[in-house]
């Protein structure tokens, strides 16, 4: 592995790593009795989706692939992404 390479996955490494300790501290305590809100969690299934995107994009090599996989993917993913968040928020407490 070329060391420019390396680093960027040490980079990309550190920022899931980071992301995930976001997503930790948003989640909050689990023993809550008043009503929550569907922000935290609307912003913690936008940071899966993120780091979906960063695992595929540089340990999966989806940034190396032809331009039209990476623009299907893109979509699908901000489709899904968009879906999830929405039924979460609007339909969570019906599901």
């Amino acid at each position: 592995m070329k060391a420019g390479m390396k680093k960027k996955s040490a980079l990309v490494w550190l920022i899931l790593v980071l992301a995930t300790l976001v997503s930790f501290f948003l989640a909050g305590p689990t023993e809550q009795t008043a009503p929550v809100s569907k922000w935290p969690g609307s912003i913690i299934i936008l940071i899966a989706f993120i780091k979906v995107r960063l695992v595929m994009s540089y340990f999966m090599e989806l940034h190396t692939s032809p331009r039209a996989w990476r623009v299907t993917f893109d979509l699908w993913m901000i489709v899904v992404c968009i879906t999830l968040i929405y039924f979460y928020a609007f339909h969570g407490s019906k599901l």
